[in-house]
């Protein structure tokens, strides 16, 4: 039997294809003013999927950069403050060294470097207690505001400051300022109090007591 195509039903074929054409020209208009493809997941629910999981991707990466230029002004400035520190301490040694010539200093001249050593024991404290954004760089996660009290204790809890640069990396971006100054009476503050104290008590000051903190 064949069917009769009226002309009925030739219109609304056409009605119909007329629609879909609209709905077509709809779409593309709505990416060509959108520059996005995928309007809603029914689009292309496997390019939504795709679409996600780049999205996550790119946001991950954000981050990880982030957490790069962070953690290099972090380490840009523990940076700076050891080569203070190393600086401080070489005169320190210079300044030992000089005050070790007993025949050739008078005590007003032994004087004057004890007053010197006190000096570079402030900056040299102070270095120790340098901070980045408000945090200390050398007492790890502490929230103490310094690294090392005015009595030479220390604030750090033995976390450490740091910072994921990928998915399976993570780098350390503060320094231990334990191993770096010493605590307490051991620590490179007393070993200078020492020194000022032999120097000002007419103890001879020499290389190997300056090495010790034991003082006299």
């Amino acid at each position: 039997m064949i069917n009769r195509v009226t002309n009925q039903g030739l219109a609304v074929a056409a009605q119909r294809n007329l629609q879909l054409s609209l709905n077509t020209l709809s779409r593309l208009q709505e990416t060509a003013s959108s520059l996005k493809r995928i309007a809603a997941p029914s689009d292309d629910p496997a390019g939504t999927a795709d679409s996600i999981r780049v999205r996550s991707e790119q946001n991950a990466v954000a981050q990880f950069s982030r957490n790069i230029s962070d953690g290099n002004s972090w380490l840009g400035v523990v940076d700076t403050a050891l080569d203070k520190t190393g600086d401080i301490l070489r005169k320190v040694r210079d300044l030992t060294v000089q005050g070790a010539n007993d025949g050739a200093l008078s005590p007003t001249q032994k004087e004057a470097i004890a007053v010197e050593l006190e000096s570079l024991r402030t900056e040299l404290l102070t270095t120790a207690n340098t901070k980045y954004l408000g945090r200390t760089v050398f007492a790890g996660n502490s929230d103490a505001g310094v690294a090392f009290n005015p009595d030479l204790t220390f604030t750090g809890t033995g976390s450490t400051v740091d910072r994921r640069i990928s998915e399976t990396t993570s780098i350390r971006v503060d320094a231990d300022g334990a191993a770096t100054f010493g605590q307490g009476g051991q620590s490179a503050f007393a070993l200078i109090d020492n020194i000022v104290s032999d120097l000002r008590a007419g103890v001879n000051v020499t290389l190997e007591s300056a090495r010790s903190t034991s003082g006299s």
